[in-house]
């Protein structure tokens, strides 16, 4: 049931979800999931291992195969309304279940915390740079407390927010490429030699892993889905399109770094700065570290449906109709 409190909008109750996820909402969700400065960064280790044409090949293949597990996972959730953590008693049992709950919460925790550092050295760059002020760890808390208080408005605000951080970091995206094309020889990165220390099979298996990462969240995004079209189009779609962008203008930056001679460096910031675009790249890179309110939003969804959650459906095998049926009357009203 929707509530108007400024805080939490959420239920955690499989038979009362609310199913407010059209395809572009999913699609939207699940763009700015992945369009994150750590994505960013896994792109910039592929290159010069792998041409760049090599590289992006391998992205696109990694993640539209890789997304398919996730995907699936996803469409249970959005039958069920269950999160994944839940889902999982299927297999491992109420007790069981606990293991892998605790391992997710204690992972995005960490994940969290790790790219609110990477947002606040960001904010940091560009407040040193305008007023001579540096302080990362203010910086890191004040990102991260921001997260949170994003995350406590629940799912409705996170879809609000998500849909216009998506259209934002795109646009982010293509204005660096953009820029860097104007001022620098962009197409002289595909004339990299390989060096070969990362294999074509390892950097599949990175690319593969990193859609594996997000499996323990599938259900929690996507039980908030209307339609088995937007969880599946949706998901696919948003995801690989996400990988692409990210991963790829990780490669670009990195390739073309090195064709003109800059020092090595996996800091977005510092290497764009060499570009002549540090200060216009630090907001970018502050938003793609802030954007990962609904992680932290989820470990304690997912935690505490774990703990909570009064739902016998996987334990005694019964089917789901009444979920099912209760599905389609949404669906129908939406």
């Amino acid at each position: 049931m929707k509530n108007n409190h400024v805080l939490g909008q959420d239920t955690l109750s499989a038979d009362d979800v609310e199913h407010s996820l059209g395809l572009p909402g999913t699609f939207a969700l699940w763009l700015g999931a992945n369009v994150v400065v750590t994505t960013t960064l896994t792109g910039m280790f592929l290159v010069p291992d792998l041409t760049f044409q090599h590289a992006m090949l391998l992205i696109l293949i990694g993640s539209a195969i890789g997304i398919i597990p996730l995907v699936l996972i996803g469409v249970m959730g959005q039958q069920t309304g269950m999160t994944t953590m839940v889902l999982a008693r299927g297999t491992l049992g109420r007790k069981g279940a606990n293991f892998p709950a605790w391992v997710n919460l204690l992972a995005l925790i960490a994940w969290s915390w790790i790219q609110a550092l990477l947002a606040g050295m960001s904010l940091d760059y560009a407040v040193e740079s305008l007023t001579g002020y540096s302080n990362v760890a203010l910086f890191t808390v004040i990102c991260e407390s921001l997260v949170v208080l994003i995350a406590l408005r629940g799912h409705l605000g996170i879809e609000k927010v998500e849909k216009i951080a998506a259209l934002l970091m795109l646009g982010l995206s293509a204005v660096v490429l953009f820029a860097l094309n104007r001022h620098y020889d962009l197409p002289s990165i595909t004339q990299l030699e390989p060096e070969g220390v990362l294999g074509g099979g390892v950097v599949f298996d990175i690319v593969v892993a990193t859609a594996f990462s997000w499996i323990p969240l599938a259900a929690d995004y996507n039980r908030h889905c209307r339609s088995l079209k937007a969880a599946v189009v949706g998901t696919w779609g948003g995801y690989v399109v996400a990988t692409l962008v990210a991963m790829g203008l990780g490669a670009t930056v990195s390739a073309l770094s090195i064709s003109v001679g800059m020092e090595p460096t996996y800091d977005p910031t510092t290497l764009l700065s060499g570009f002549g675009f540090g200060l216009p790249a630090a907001p970018g890179d502050f938003l793609l570290g802030t954007d990962h309110q609904r992680d932290v939003r989820l470990q304690r969804d997912a935690f505490i449906h774990e703990r909570t959650s009064q739902s016998t459906v996987l334990e005694t095998g019964v089917d789901h109709r009444r979920g099912v049926s209760g599905r389609r009357a949404d669906s129908r009203h939406s």
